[in-house]
């Protein structure tokens, strides 16, 4: 048994794909193709569904209109923009046994910072609540990286150090979780690539203890328990 996923999330660094493009949409992501946001959402569903990690599979998610990977705003600055990119058109059979469209994914995870708006997650979710595609969105406090640096001991492990906790994560304004993860990664880890650094986070902090930290976190798990 496996779950196809397709997820969107605001940046290149959170998918692994801040240089190079993705495959066309609907095609499996191998393994090297993903980034931190794939590892978290891979564990979290994994807990969520009591499924092996192994057998949630993600795929190429679909394109704007014009082609273009969505990232960042076009995630949340247009209603129009965000519900094609959840619409999967119909399978049409070009010969026997080959469609001309990817197949529409089991799940869709969406990922967006809140950046101190609180409607954020509320907003987006009216926008597509009526798709027929099974959705997640997330929409960490303010960004991503306060979810990977939620369990103190994990970013010690991963740095190399014994780190000065945080203050409260969620309090922080925003891009302050962002340049706390940069400046760590740079003044403990400055041979190693950040993508490796992000997923090494995203592999080994404690969910559990992370939800307790982080307050989205706890939401984004309990809305894919839900999901299915």
């Amino acid at each position: 048994m496996s779950l196809r996923v397709v997820l969107y999330a605001e940046g290149g660094r959170d998918t692994g794909g801040e240089r190079q493009m993705p495959p066309q949409p609907g095609t499996a992501l191998e393994e090297e193709q993903l980034g931190p946001a794939h590892v978290l959402v891979r564990r979290c569903l994994a807990a969520a569904r009591g499924l092996p990690e192994a057998a949630v599979r993600f795929e190429s998610p679909l394109r704007t209109g014009r082609g273009r990977v969505a990232r960042g705003a076009m995630l949340y600055d247009s209603r129009e923009t965000l519900r094609a990119l959840l619409t999967w058109p119909p399978l049409v059979t070009a010969s026997p046994g080959v469609s001309t469209a990817p197949r529409r994914p089991e799940l869709v995870v969406v990922l967006v910072d809140a950046d101190e708006e609180p409607q954020r997650l509320q907003m987006l979710e009216s926008w597509v609540e009526d798709l027929p595609v099974d959705k997640v969105i997330g929409v960490p406090v303010q960004e991503f990286e306060a979810w990977l640096l939620a369990d103190d001991a994990a970013c010690n492990s991963v740095f190399g150090a014994t780190l000065d906790p945080l203050p409260e994560l969620e309090a922080m304004p925003r891009r302050a979780a962002k340049e706390a993860l940069d400046e760590r990664s740079r003044d403990c880890c400055p041979d190693k690539p950040e993508r490796i650094v992000r997923q090494s986070l995203a592999s080994v902090l404690d969910l559990d203890v992370a939800a307790r930290r982080c307050g989205s976190l706890r939401t984004f798990r309990a809305r894919l328990a839900r999901s299915g």
